[in-house]
Order: structure tokens, then sequence, then C-alpha cells
């Protein structure tokens, strides 16, 4: 009943941000992670800095809301110390910047060449004409704006999503579909769960949530069968993967809202030499997402146009 409620006190919120890293130190990573194919140390170096965090705020309460895309949506990608990539959609419009030199790095296998191909590619954008502002802001890891649908249509009729192989979007979950496929999660993985109080600390009560591991992936793959937008996610997934025992998760409530997910990966992998803690920290209280001042809207036209001045400039080179 604690985990419940604290789920449903987190669905009373008009917002919330959720932050997910791996909480043990580099050493710990890779210790844990030693023995998998190519796996170095500075692979272990680059993931106990990487965080991901997703914030959404909506007119009103999340769990009344029908389509949470239509709110304000965030996603970051950070190293620790600078968000590498940040998309935020408002409104109509989806704003979006990068740090492609850090992004670039973050492939602790590419060689030299691949970041001189990149500077070369970044010293071309300061040729670029100012008509052509929205591109070198996006090359420059500055702000853009971008409408989706300007951009949808663009793509369809230049044929260039049956040339990609682009999935067709209008394929995507509707709201009453996204209802009906969390239900049928929460009850794959709900009967599959048991539940006990553990220690808290500084106020912030500990639930631990056992799940049968191979039992819960095979009935959560049975849950969401009726979904064809599922085909193919799970076309390479077989329950027959997952260990055969069971799963441990460490749920954190605070002020009886959900405020943390912990989970040890290596139960997951027979690889594993270590634990590997992964974390979620909720924040039911988040600022709403706004739009990002002194963004320049990138139009599909000064993206073809941009490609084709820097396709030139390489063949004059």
């Amino acid at each position: 009943m604690k985990v419940q409620n604290a789920f449903d006190k987190l669905s009373e919120q008009k917002s919330f941000s959720a932050e997910l890293g791996f909480a043990g130190s580099a050493d710990d990573i890779y210790a844990a992670m030693k023995n998998e194919d190519d796996f170095e140390r500075a692979d272990a170096t680059m993931l106990a800095g990487l965080k991901v965090k997703f914030s959404a705020a909506s007119d009103t309460q999340l769990k009344d809301t029908k389509n949470l895309g239509k709110g304000s949506v965030s996603f970051a990608l950070s190293n620790g110390s600078a968000d590498l990539i940040e998309v935020r959609s408002v409104g109509q419009m989806v704003y979006l910047r990068a740090d492609l030199k850090a992004v670039s790095a973050l492939d602790t296998s590419s060689k030299g060449s691949d970041s001189k191909e990149l500077d070369t590619m970044l010293k071309q954008a300061d040729q670029l004409p100012a008509s052509m502002s929205a591109v070198k802001n996006a090359l420059k890891g500055k702000w853009i704006g971008l409408d989706p649908k300007t951009f949808a249509a663009f793509i369809k009729q230049s044929g260039l999503d049956k040339e990609a192989g682009l999935p067709d979007t209008g394929s995507a979950l509707d709201p009453a579909q996204q209802k009906k496929a969390i239900e049928a999660v929460k009850k794959a993985l709900g009967e599959n769960a048991k539940f006990k109080d553990a220690p808290g600390k500084d106020g912030v009560d500990h639930v631990t949530v056992t799940v049968a591991g191979r039992k819960a992936a095979q009935d959560l793959v049975d849950a969401l069968k009726p979904f064809p937008q599922f085909k193919d996610a799970f076309k390479d997934f077989k329950p027959s993967d997952v260990p055969d025992k069971d799963i441990a998760i460490d749920l954190a409530v605070k002020d009886g809202m959900l405020s943390g997910i912990s989970l040890d990966v290596a139960q997951f992998d027979t690889k594993s030499t270590g634990k590997l803690p992964l974390s979620i920290t909720i924040d039911g209280k988040a600022d709403p997402v706004t739009a990002p001042s002194g963004s320049v809207e990138l139009k599909p036209q000064d993206l073809m146009s941009a490609m084709m001045f820097l396709v030139a400039g390489q063949e004059k080179a």
C-alpha cells in the first residue's frame, strides 16, 4: 500500500523530473564490467560521469494528462559538469542544442581521424553565410528551434522517409493505448512482485521490491503483444535471456511520494564481477519546462542548403 500511495502522490503532481545515472565510482563500474568484451577503464570513467535527465510538466495533474507529449518536456544528457545534448518540447516547437565534440568524445574507441573530420566540419561552419545562421548555431552547440510538423511534411514530400526506411510516425500509441499499455505493465509486474520494508535513512523510507525475473519478463512480453507498436522492440528480446531468479529493486519514499529507484543491473549479467547500482532520483515538484531564449529557427530548406554548401566546399578543397 505504501508503494501504491507513493506512485499515486507522484501522479497527482503537475510536473516531475527524473535523473538517471550510475551510483558507483569509475573503479566500481570497471570492477563490475571488466569482463565485458572491449570494456576499458576509459569506458568506466565515461559512464561514471554520465547523467540522463528527463522532465515533464502539464497544466493538469499528471494522472489526468491524456497526452504528456502535448505538455512541456525536456531531455538532457550530461557528463556530470555540463549538458552534452539537451532537447525541449514546448508548445508546437522543439528546441535543441548539442556539443558535438563532447558527444564525439563519448566514443572511447574512436580514432584521432574522427576528431579531425569533426574539427574540419566545424571550421567550415564558420564560412556559412548569415542566411544559414540556424545551421551555424546547431554546429556550434547553440540553441535552435524547429517545427516537427514542417519537417515531417518536408521529409514525406521529398520521399526521404522511404529512402531512409523511417518508421511511420502514425503508428505511435494514442492516449487510450498509452493508458492500456501502462495498466498492462503494472499488472504484469505487480503479479510477480513482493514488497518488504527496508531500513530508512534521513527521513526517507525504503521498500525492497523483489520480482521474479524471467517470469516477469515473459508476462511483460505477453501483456504488450496486443500492441503492434512494440513488435520491433521485442523482436530480438527473449525472456529466456533474463536470469531465472529474483531481482531486487529499492524504492525510496519521501513525504509519502516516490523519490527514487535503485537497481543493481549486475543482477542481469552473468559476466559481472561486482555490483553496478543504477539510480533514478525523482523530483515531483520540478520547475516547468520553458523555451530557451536566443534560439534561431531551423527550417528544412536551410538544412539542405547548408549541406550543399559544405559539400561544395569539400570538393573545392
